[in-house]
């Protein structure tokens, strides 16, 4: 079934779309990394409107990295090899060398869109960065270079690391949490 799905999506795609599918495939990573960049840097410029700015960039960056390193473990573990070098008529079209499962790309772009709900705690952000999310975990399966079931456990992971990480942060540093700091100050 994996299989089959991979096979009706990258044989349905727009081929007039190439070229932008494979951009966005290949430049997630420079837009995650120039997320976090941004909130950290904005909140460190403009400290009096967005002085909390900065603490959030740096715990989603936490996210992103811990995020990187389960992908990793699991990649070596599961150790699946990608589609095209299981099925020949599955064209490749993106970079993609590390064992197939699960989706790295996708677990990161899912772990910042729930990072936005989780710690940043604004809905809109979250909604344009789960567009974002979805879009990435399309062109992955459009490239070639991953099933349909890794791009659906990336995403899973990418959100459930978003989630722990947010949760042991308000639990073991409460101090380092700008909406307890702002709490204790009022009391």
């Amino acid at each position: 079934m994996d299989y089959s799905i991979l096979k009706y999506i990258q044989d349905h795609r727009w081929a007039s779309l190439d070229e932008l599918i494979i951009l966005i495939s290949e430049e997630t990573t420079s837009i995650t990394i120039g997320a976090i960049s941004g909130m950290i840097f904005l909140g460190l410029i403009i400290k009096d409107k967005y002085k909390n700015l900065t603490l959030i960039g740096l715990k989603t960056l936490v996210v992103i990295i811990m995020n990187a390193l389960v992908i990793g473990i699991l990649k070596a573990i599961v150790n699946r090899p990608r589609p095209f070098d299981t099925y020949s008529e599955i064209v490749k079209m993106s970079s993609g060398g590390s064992p197939s499962f699960p989706s790295g790309h996708t677990a990161e772009v899912f772990a910042l869109a729930f990072s936005m709900l989780f710690i940043l705690k604004n809905k809109i952000a979250f909604y344009i960065f789960l567009a974002w999310a979805i879009i990435v975990a399309y062109t992955r399966l459009a490239t070639g270079v991953h099933y349909p079931s890794d791009v659906l456990a990336g995403a899973l992971i990418g959100a459930a690391m978003a989630y722990l990480i947010a949760k042991l942060f308000e639990k073991y540093l409460p101090e380092v949490n700008p909406k307890t700091k702002m709490e204790k100050e009022k009391n």
